[in-house]
């Protein structure tokens, strides 16, 4: 078997060459998903003069656990101080249950009958739980139970305390996260998402985005529960609240991450409702990045899905110009966020068709320029493009991508040189003056420079563009003789079916 027939894929070949490079971006996604979504929230006061700094010593902290285990009228204020001290770092909370008795009164005040105490004593339980994992687990075994139980009770305002310190225990990870869901908590906090209070619904979403999220998240208890059509009245509902629809486009994000509740989702108009929301929050606040990230997610996970969700989302024109917009964002993640989701939705040839049209390639080719991340993003996305046919390979040219494109080939990191490899294969194989503009940007010398790398991918690869397009045989070219540019590897490096 010659070299050139080893390198050809068929279908399959492909086919493997993209579950692999799925397979080794998730990795990568995860993290940065997890670096841009702080899972534990410390609650602060809400006015202003007592947001003022004041920095409690650990002695501090000893003397007010002691006091509180005193019966005196104090008490609410010595919890209203405590809570304060929680949310200056994991320190003081050890501080605090370093004190003898110290959880067991705290949890005593939680499960009191007096509703002021109640409400302080949850505070204090959310800040705690924003803390370690140790401490986590301390809330969660003591404190959780008669979090959950107040849930159903008639106290707006102690739901919303209770929701906010059961999402960060849930946020603490799998173990939390699923101890919570044996105890009882979904069903009262999805019941919590039709409450005439907005800080409830608010909190509540927030909760149940981190009972949906993780390694192992059992997705179908929250669809069963009917969480579904209630998400989606939200999101119908919520435009003008950012914060609410913020929290609302997380759960619906680890929901549609999972693959299988696309059909109900759809059904009840989700895609309409994403694009409808990420138009207005990226038209009217354009900056507003904890809102656009999630509604921008989510989108790309649904169009990860049939093309005829991609064909849904684009069909009224309005969804590509904020693509478009959005990769000017000012956020970096909102930028990496939205190449990511176009990667996606790339997978169309509608879509593929308009993003030259409006001019969002040039957008595009712009973050060759940027970081190491973002350029990546942009690459597999050009890949995609490149893909389908010489038009599109010399639109790319004519930009200029060929050349940044070309210097990935010298990354430390093999898959990048395996991903600029694949794109300089596509642009050679299907464009005259590809094969110039690749050797005037020293590409060849990269080319024999992998010839011998570590990688045996990268050697094949490497050495199969050099045999190809230029170390043709001599008599074949004097005869001009030339291949079928068909009988090729074919190539497309995209992201579909990756979800987040």
């Amino acid at each position: 078997m010659s070299r050139k027939e080893q390198y050809k894929h068929g279908a399959s070949g492909t086919s493997n060459i993209r579950e692999r490079c799925r397979g080794q971006e998730v990795g990568i996604r995860k993290q940065r998903r997890e670096k841009l979504l702080n899972s534990k929230r410390v609650r602060l006061e809400e006015v202003a003069e007592e947001l003022e700094e004041v920095e409690y010593t650990v002695e501090q902290v000893k003397q007010t656990s002691k006091a509180l285990q005193v019966h005196s009228n104090d008490r609410l204020s010595l919890l209203k101080t405590l809570k304060k001290m929680f949310a200056q770092g994991s320190g003081l909370v050890e501080a605090f249950l370093s004190v003898d008795n110290s959880l067991r009164c705290l949890v005593g005040l939680l499960s009191g009958t007096d509703p002021a105490l109640q409400l302080e004593a949850a505070w204090c339980v959310t800040n705690l739980s924003a803390s370690i994992h140790e401490h986590c687990l301390l809330a969660l075994k003591h404190a959780a139970p008669y979090l959950i139980t107040y849930l159903s009770g008639q106290n707006a305002v102690l739901q919303d305390q209770c929701c906010w310190a059961l999402g960060n225990i849930a946020g603490d990870g799998p173990e939390c996260r699923d101890t919570l869901l044996t105890q009882g908590a979904l069903q009262p906090m999805v019941n919590l998402l039709e409450s005439p209070v907005t800080s409830v619904v608010q909190s509540a979403a927030f909760a149940l985005s981190n009972l949906a999220r993780g390694p192992g998240a059992n997705t179908k208890l929250l669809i069963d529960a009917a969480i579904a059509p209630k998400l989606l009245h939200l999101l119908s509902s919520c435009h003008d609240n950012l914060d609410l629809l913020s929290e609302v486009s997380w759960v619906l994000t680890y929901l549609t991450a999972s693959g299988e509740h696309e059909v109900l989702l759809e059904s009840l108009g989700i895609i309409p409702n994403l694009v409808s929301n990420l138009v207005n929050v990226a038209t009217n606040h354009p900056n507003n990045g904890p809102t656009i990230t999630p509604l921008v997610r989510c989108l790309g996970n649904i169009c990860s899905g049939p093309e005829e969700y991609v064909t849904m989302a684009i069909q009224d024109g309005r969804l590509l110009p904020v693509i478009s917009h959005l990769l000017k964002s000012e956020h970096r993640h909102v930028q990496k966020e939205t190449l990511w989701a176009l990667n996606n939705m790339t997978e169309s040839e509608g879509v593929c068709e308009q993003v030259v049209k409006l001019g969002v390639l040039a957008n595009i080719v712009h973050h060759l320029h940027s970081t190491y991340d973002i350029k990546r993003e942009a690459v597999v996305c050009l890949c995609n493009l490149a893909y389908r046919g010489p038009a599109y390979c010399q639109d790319i040219l004519h930009l200029g991508a060929f050349p940044e494109v070309v210097a990935m080939l010298k990354s430390h990191d093999p898959d990048t040189i395996c991903l600029a490899l694949g794109f300089a294969e596509m642009i050679l194989r299907q464009t005259k003056n590809g094969s110039r503009i690749f050797e005037e940007n020293d590409g060849v010398a990269r080319l024999e420079a992998l010839e011998y790398h570590g990688n045996q991918t990268v050697q094949q690869q490497a050495n199969e563009l050099l045999e190809t397009y230029f170390y043709q045989d001599t008599e074949q070219q004097d005869s001009g003789e030339q291949d079928d540019p068909t009988d090729y590897p074919t190539w497309r490096l995209n992201t579909s079916e990756e979800k987040r």
